[in-house]
Parts: C-alpha cells; structure tokens; sequence
C-alpha cells in the first residue's frame, strides 16, 4: 500500500510540473525596459550633404575642450565624470524627468549621462570639474573641430564619420535611452535622415534592415555593415555563392560536443553586429534597426533620431 501511495504522489507532482511549465516559460521571457524618451530639440544646419562625426573625448582633472569661434551643432553625452561650463543657449537633456530645460545662464553642471545639445557657433568650453578626469562622447552635425591642436589634458579620437544627405536647413533630434537585459528584444526602429547609437554599457546585438552602418569601436577600430539588397532587386536575385554555408558541417556530423542551452527567444538573424560598451555606429539610408540584449547584465543603449523637422 505504501508504494502504491507513493507511485501517485509522484504523478501527481509531476502532472502539476507539467502544468506549470508553459506559465515558467513565458515568465522568463525578457522585455526590453526601462526607457527614457527626452523631449525633441530642433536646430539649425546646413542642408545638403551633411558630414557627421561621433568623437571620444578624455578630459584630465581640469583640462578643458574649447568649442569657441565658427563650430557645428553638437550632442555631448557625459560618459564618465563631471562637466564644467558656460552655456550660451545650451540645453540640457533632464535624464531624470527627459524634459529639456534652457541650463543656467552663470555656470552649468552636468554629470555622468547627462546629454547636452549646444547650438552652432556658441562661445563654450567643456571642462573636467570636482577634480577629476571626465569622459564625453561628441556628435558633431557638420565639419568636426580640428583635433590637430587641442590644449593639454585633452585627447580625442574619432570613432565614426559618414555624410547625410539633408534637405532642410532645420533638423529634429529625437533622443532615447533604453536598457535591455540579456536577450531582451525591441521592435524595429525606422531610421529616416540618420540614427547614431551610443553603447553606455554592457552588450547589444544590432540587426540593421536596409542603409547603413558606420561602426566605431571604443579602441579606434572602424567598420561598415551594409544590409543586403531588398528582395527582388538583380542583386539579390544572383546566383547564391556555391561554398556559402559550408562551414557548418565541418565538424563531420560529430554530435558528442557539449550541448548550447537554448535562449528564451531566438537570437537577431540577419546583417547584425555586436557592440559593446564605448562602441557607437551611424546608421544611414532609409530602413530600421532591431536591438537585443547581449551582455550578462543589463545593457543600455542611447539612440540619438534625426529627422526632418517641420519648418511650418
């Protein structure tokens, strides 16, 4: 009698395993989230053919970078530190609330992720404050300043440039920042003018679908991802490689290696490519792009939009 109790308790226990199986599943999908949306900035450029550049800036405590005399409009990301200056029109994207509020007209102040938009032309100089060293990435929407001659204390390295063609004179920047777990997966983001993506930490898979990408690495490296020509294009109706694909079966059909543990949502397929922290793109051409989460922690993105602006 005892192992015949025994023998139901056990269906039991694993019909009730069996039930709640489905429910585990789908609790351990990540979503992508939190994100901050700040508000919109317009400002004013040269229409045409638009140079874009994304810059790392290191400030020794003290040192500062000048943006005096005739200079493009700019988007700085505080990416380590804190930022001393004078603002002359300068707003500065709240990250807590994501409103954007005129800074103060004697000093200003802006700490680790802050993001500031500075007009062209403005008489400003960044500089490290509380006596230590400061980090910001630079995005520049017109000729990049000259780094040839740049004061003491100060490097700076390009990671990214590329030209946006542009009609109007007046653009939108439409500013997000997200964070994605590991696997956590967004929707297709549509790309109009240009996107430029900031990895502030952890790991992201990008999956770009139609234009371009201009990849910089945090160590200096460049690369370009282009996605393939749409379905139905002469280019896409070529005949495949014959050797494509074929890596793959190198290992002979060996089945004994150990086991991948399957991912709680299929991984990004396609023209992807994995960024990591300090690593950026400038994605072009009309088309849309796709985030996951890479890294074993959470991971964020900052997305800076531009878009035609409406002129009225």
């Amino acid at each position: 009698m005892g192992t015949h109790w025994i023998a139901i308790r056990l269906v039991l226990i694993v019909s009730l395993l069996g039930s709640f199986a489905p429910v585990m599943a789908q609790e351990t999908v990540p979503t992508p989230g939190p994100s901050t949306t700040f508000a919109a900035v317009e400002v004013d450029v040269t229409a045409g053919d638009l140079p874009v550049a994304l810059t790392a800036v290191s400030l020794e405590a003290g040192a500062a970078i000048p943006l005096g005399g005739p200079h493009s409009p700019a988007v700085v990301v505080v990416t380590l530190g804190t930022l001393t200056f004078d603002p002359a029109g300068v707003e500065i994207l709240a990250a807590v609330s994501g409103s954007a509020r005129p800074a103060p007209t004697n000093a200003g102040l802006a700490e680790t992720s802050a993001v500031l938009v500075i007009p062209a032309n403005g008489d400003l100089s960044l500089a490290a404050g509380d006596g230590q060293p400061a980090q910001l990435m630079l995005l520049e929407l017109g000729p990049a300043i000259d780094t040839t001659d740049l004061p003491g204390g100060v490097t700076a390295t390009l990671l990214s440039n590329d030209t946006v063609p542009v009609e109007s004179s007046r653009v939108r920047l439409d500013v997000q920042r997200l964070t994605l777990v590991q696997w956590a997966t967004t929707e297709k983001w549509p790309t109009e003018l240009a996107r430029f993506l900031i990895i502030e930490s952890g790991a992201v898979a990008v999956d770009l679908e139609g234009g371009k990408a201009q990849i910089g690495r945090s160590y200096g490296g460049q690369e370009t991802l282009v996605a393939p020509p749409e379905t139905g294009s002469p280019a896409a109706e070529a005949d495949p490689d014959p050797q494509a694909g074929t890596e793959e079966d190198e290992s002979g059909g060996d089945t004994s290696q150990t086991p991948v543990p399957t991912p709680p949502v299929p991984p990004l397929s396609g023209t992807v490519a994995g960024l990591s922290m300090g690593d950026v793109a400038i994605v072009t051409g009309i088309g849309a792009v796709e985030f996951q989460g890479a890294g074993e922690g959470p991971s964020t993105l900052l997305s800076i939009s531009l878009v035609s602006a409406d002129t009225g």
